[in-house]
């Protein structure tokens, strides 16, 4: 397939010779990020390609999402982000900019799995200085055990891991959103309802 610029038109022609015409093109990219066409394009772009808060590259009129978009995370850094919720997330972000559309501020990535009968959750940045715990880590317990992670960079929330503490997570989330600075004898304390915590 090509692609080419006629007048204000893009003429896509397919492998059979067939030509479409538009006024947009979407480029998906497969399950190995490979940003080769963006270095190309001269965008900046290493091992993905970099966009701001609203998926633009560094030409504006070049947008990319998912996998392969290394955007600013709470980190400080550029990072991809490798999950359905980042892809699903950037293109709503994508396709309200593109119409003109405030969109809200990105939540942290977040991501989980299930292993055997324990549930796992991640949120923000896992290379936070430090770690502090809420609860009792128990690996004699296994699936009874649960507990909270506090990510913690100069004395801000950045990142939170739950063990079957599901219930946990939103909050988390919502501490990280607004820079919240942390607090152990506030957080760490089990007897405190953490959602009540959040306001």
């Amino acid at each position: 397939a090509d692609c080419k610029l006629d007048g204000e038109e893009i003429v896509v022609t397919l492998e059979g010779g067939e030509e479409l015409r538009a006024d947009a093109v979407i480029y998906g990219i497969g399950i190995i990020p490979n940003a080769q066409l963006a270095v190309e394009a001269g965008l900046d772009a290493d091992f993905a390609v970099h966009v701001n808060e609203n998926c633009q590259t560094s030409n504006p009129d070049i947008y990319a999402a998912g996998d392969v978009a290394s955007q600013l995370r709470e980190c400080g850094n550029h990072r991809r982000v490798e999950t359905w919720e980042n892809a699903n997330l950037q293109a709503g972000i994508f396709a309200r900019h593109v119409m003109g559309v405030a969109h809200p501020v990105a939540n942290p990535a977040w991501f989980w799995t299930d292993q055997l009968d324990i549930n796992y959750q991640f949120v923000g940045d896992m290379s936070a200085a430090e770690w502090h715990v809420r609860g009792e880590m128990d690996a004699t317990k296994r699936s009874d055990s649960s507990f909270v992670l506090f990510g913690v960079t100069d004395g801000v929330i950045v990142g939170g891991i739950t063990v079957n503490a599901a219930k946990d997570m939103r909050h988390l989330k919502k501490l990280i959103s607004k820079q919240a600075a942390f607090e152990a004898d506030k957080y760490l304390d089990v007897s405190q309802d953490l959602r009540k915590l959040v306001k």
